[in-house]
């Protein structure tokens, strides 16, 4: 199926039917960015490859002095990640019955996959970016969108010349300001102009075949919502985890509305004849990495703007979806390493403060509101 004609974009605002989703999208206005740009290299096709190189005043900064410290600033280790190439070869981890599953590339939605992020290291990023472009289907990719949330971090400057020596198909697009999670992935699912939009967290990899399970229950249902197998990337030395996941788990929620793990029901939320291919239904997305149908994201009024920061979003837009129609559920056959990183990401970041966001200027208030918004919308009585 051709990609839908792009967008317009940097132009004036036009006028939309009022309710129309085109109106919905066209109410995010262009004019926080400062700055967008795309690759430049000539697309030759995979494996596409970067070589890292830092400058010595960030190798040898003072968060490297032990592992304590570079822990505590980024999460994980950090020195360890600058020294693995960016293009490195994971292990491909589907189930046997994962790999025997055929599926009818031809006839699969084309995805814009995006990246948001703030502040996310140069290695990681790139090594996240080159995952999405040497693992997924070529055709299937239709664009890669790197969406920086107003990021302060020094090494990050040089991210646009990374940016020109990929394909024309990777975007990068830099905000004027940060407001967290909802707003930069608005503005990707307003820049994206594919079928399917697949948003995949900044330190994050995709591992083999992880694209064609997703874009697959999308092409039958357009209104699923379909989550990855997310497998731990170790924090030390950034090894993916190889475990089988067997029983499956689903998301659902505690009444502090805090996302939980917990075994799906064997007989009950599995949907398939083979067990070990199939979809498991979930209340509640974990967040972070998930695909969808880009017109039914707009259909179900994006996200919340008025989410800041992080925290609340995945639990609205989990009750968005199935109360407005759709359906969500983790796929096994789509697998994604994750890093859990280990700090407190708020106590980095140096705009948390400075600005008023819904009244809030503390992270306890803006995430105590978050919860409260969602718990009044769509909760009722409770």
């Amino acid at each position: 199926m051709p990609p839908p004609p792009p967008p317009p974009q940097h132009q004036q605002p036009q006028s939309y039917p009022e309710g129309s989703v085109e109106a919905l999208q066209d109410t995010l206005r262009p004019s926080e960015i400062v700055l967008e740009m795309q690759g430049e290299a000539a697309d030759r096709g995979p494996p596409y490859s970067l070589q890292l190189h830092l400058p010595d005043h960030i190798v040898n900064q003072p968060a490297f002095k032990d592992a304590q410290s570079t822990r505590r600033r980024y999460g994980f280790d950090l020195r360890y990640s600058n020294n693995l190439p960016l293009d490195r070869k994971l292990p491909d981890v589907r189930s046997q019955e994962c790999k025997h599953v055929q599926y009818d590339t031809a006839s699969l939605p084309v995805m814009s996959a995006i990246i948001i992020f703030y502040d996310e290291p140069l290695s990681t990023l790139l090594r996240n970016a080159l995952s999405v472009l040497n693992r997924t289907p070529q055709h299937l990719l239709g664009e890669l969108l790197l969406v920086d949330d107003n990021s302060t971090l020094e090494e990050l400057r040089d991210l646009p010349s990374y940016v020109k020596k990929l394909p024309p198909k990777v975007r990068y697009i830099k905000r004027s300001i940060h407001d967290g999670i909802v707003g930069a992935r608005n503005r990707g699912a307003r820049e994206a102009k594919f079928e399917v939009i697949a948003y995949i967290d900044s330190h994050a990899e995709v591992l083999e075949g992880w694209a064609e399970p997703m874009l697959d229950r999308i092409r039958e249902d357009r209104t699923r919502v379909v989550i990855p197998q997310l497998r731990p990337i170790n924090n030390d030395r950034l090894s993916v985890s190889t475990g089988n996941f067997w029983p499956p788990s689903k998301g659902t929620f505690n009444w502090r509305l805090s996302f939980t793990i917990t075994s799906a029901d064997i007989g009950r939320d599995l949907q398939g004849s083979n067990q070990r291919t199939a979809v498991v239904k979930s209340p509640v997305m974990p967040g972070g990495i998930f695909a969808m149908d880009r017109k039914f994201f707009w259909e179900l009024g994006g996200y919340d703007p008025e989410v800041y920061y992080y925290g609340a979003e995945h639990v609205e837009l989990s009750f968005r979806v199935w109360m407005c129609g759709g359906s969500m559920e983790g796929h096994p056959c789509s697998n994604v390493g994750h890093i859990y990183r280990q700090f407190d990401r708020f106590a980095v970041d140096p705009l948390l403060g400075k600005t008023t966001l819904g009244g809030c200027k503390t992270i306890g208030c803006i995430l105590d509101r978050n919860d409260m918004r969602v718990a009044e919308v769509w909760m009722d009585d409770y």
